[in-house]
């Protein structure tokens, strides 16, 4: 998918902000773009497990918890000189939460793997919205009384945010349990 929106951008250069229109007038990501290596099959990706010269990895799966990267930090998570840097958002009890919380072991395919690497923290890059992003996007509708059921996030954010709909447009949300069943 990255590839796919990488290669769309390329084409549409009208869709980029200041910035990036400003460096690609200067050629310079022309020539950053240039260096970038796709790997598009899992093969590919797999190969990257064997070499031994420096590379970066840009791989998706914020949390860790399922895909490529998953087997990317089980060959290198061990390795000295590595650098992991985590970019967003892990929740609770994910493998990438456990990384950015300093893990000194961590366990994939049912292997203890210690962890050597540098791990580091990019925060601010979440691709999800925030409380006022969501009361925003909330307020044409609120007006019609809509069933709000809050799924996604941990329980105390979900909380201020179900409390914070409350106090502005006079919805209960719905804060559903893990398997609870909610009827359309």
């Amino acid at each position: 998918m990255a590839i796919k929106a990488t290669e769309l951008y390329k084409k549409h250069h009208m869709l980029f902000d200041s910035e990036a229109a400003s460096l690609d007038r200067k050629g310079t990501l022309t020539e950053d773009l240039r260096n970038l290596h796709y790997l598009q099959s899992a093969e590919d990706s797999r190969s990257l497990n064997e070499r031994d010269e420096c590379c970066v990895i840009i791989a998706g799966g914020g949390m860790c918890e399922g895909g490529r990267i998953v087997h990317h930090i089980k060959h290198n998570i061990w390795k000295r000189g590595v650098h992991v840097v985590m970019v967003g958002y892990a929740s609770q009890g994910s493998l990438g939460r456990k990384l950015i919380d300093g893990a000194k072991e961590i366990y994939l395919h049912r292997l203890r793997i210690p962890v050597r690497a540098t791990i580091k923290t990019l925060g601010g890059f979440s691709a999800h919205a925030g409380q006022s992003e969501l009361l925003k996007w909330l307020a044409p509708l609120a007006e019609h009384s809509p069933r709000v059921c809050l799924t996604h996030g941990e329980d105390p954010q979900r909380q201020r945010l179900a409390e914070a709909i409350h106090q502005r447009f006079g919805i209960t949300a719905m804060l559903p349990e893990k398997f609870e069943t909610i009827e359309l």
